[in-house]
């Protein structure tokens, strides 16, 4: 359905949560309290949807720019079956469907990562990616072979990461585990089942939470005399208030955040980067839809104004684009799509 004349075009379509943190403050960042100039499609809320294969979805019509932040339910009286199976073929279903809404606008028009197992997702090509790129990563090996896991294990400390992300609070969740003589033999044996990530233990100074919006590099660094189990994982970390705080990152770090997310076509991504006790930089990972928020409350950095600043940066982009397409005598239709938006 074409739009009046003056009806403003929800340029925006959201995949996540209506009550997730990082809408809410973004949205009102913008000054946007309505939901006229976005759709929120929350699957957890039971959404109606409704499309013809070939034709254009009414909740569709004007989206340029896709915000996808499909995670677990956050919310008790989210919707999500109690049955395993149910459970799969729900998210299965709602997968398939996702993918033919963001098969419909141009790849360059995503946020974050849709985190459907892309490139972006997978940390073995992260940490090819990011050697090539310049960061400093710690010795890894990707194994089923518990005698190769043994031997790699004899030549450093080593930590194991499963090669799936999980969130830490979720059943079942497996993080980041150093890896200790008594328990070789169990982890050798689950090696050998299905393959995993062993990696050098890198003693650790401190950690860095790196967010980056288009250009711009937010950090912020948890010490490890301000925690419990930093060495580990972070995130089960015991913090004190205030723990994380702000800092200056080098500047080659800073760079090799921006190559890595050019590579990948990101336009948002939180690096986490360790410094050891000599003032080296070592890549772990990075989370393509990651969080961000905690970050926000506990630094004081602007990093939803970011956000929103960056949403301003692409819609206005592909408006000037779509403006410029409709200069060309036989396609000025684009300006009817145009008008609306300004």
């Amino acid at each position: 359905m074409r739009p009046g004349f003056g009806q403003r075009i929800k340029m925006l379509l959201v995949l996540g949560q209506r009550r997730d943190e990082h809408f809410t403050r973004v949205f009102e960042s913008l000054g946007w309290r309505d939901g006229r100039e976005y759709t929120i499609l929350d699957r957890y809320c039971s959404p109606l949807v409704s499309l013809e294969p070939g034709q254009a979805a009414d909740f569709l019509t004007g989206t340029r720019l896709i915000w996808p932040r499909i995670k677990p339910p956050l919310f008790e009286e989210s919707f999500v079956p109690e049955g395993a199976e149910e459970r799969n073929y729900f998210y299965s279903e709602w997968g398939v469907f996702d993918d033919y809404i963001c098969s419909t606008i141009p790849k360059g028009a995503f946020i974050q990562s849709l985190g459907r197992r892309g490139p972006e997702e997978n940390k073995i090509i992260q940490l090819s990616v990011a050697k090539k790129l310049g960061f400093n990563v710690p010795r890894s090996l990707i194994s089923t072979d518990a005698e190769a896991v043994e031997r790699f294990f004899e030549r450093w400390p080593i930590v194991f990461k499963p090669l799936t992300s999980t969130p830490a609070g979720s059943k079942g969740a497996l993080l980041t585990t150093k890896i200790h003589r008594n328990r070789l033999s169990e982890l050798c044996l689950e090696a050998s089942r299905c393959p995993g990530i062993f990696q050098e233990y890198i003693e650790k100074q401190s950690e860095w939470r790196i967010n980056v919006f288009g250009t711009k590099v937010f950090a912020a660094e948890l010490a490890a005399s301000d925690t419990a189990g930093l060495s580990a994982d972070w995130r089960l970390a015991h913090w004190r208030q205030g723990a994380l705080k702000p800092v200056v990152i080098p500047m080659h770090v800073e760079k090799a955040c921006l190559r890595f997310t050019k590579h990948f076509g990101l336009h948002h991504a939180v690096f986490d980067v360790a410094l050891d006790a000599e003032g080296n930089t070592f890549f772990l990972e990075c989370n393509p839809s990651g969080q961000y928020t905690f970050v926000e409350d506990q630094t004081g950095q602007p990093l939803s104004r970011a956000m929103a600043n960056l949403i301003s940066i692409l819609i206005g982009g592909i408006a000037l684009i779509l403006a410029f397409v409709g200069l060309v005598p036989l396609l000025g239709w684009t300006n009817w799509l145009i008008l609306p938006i300004a």
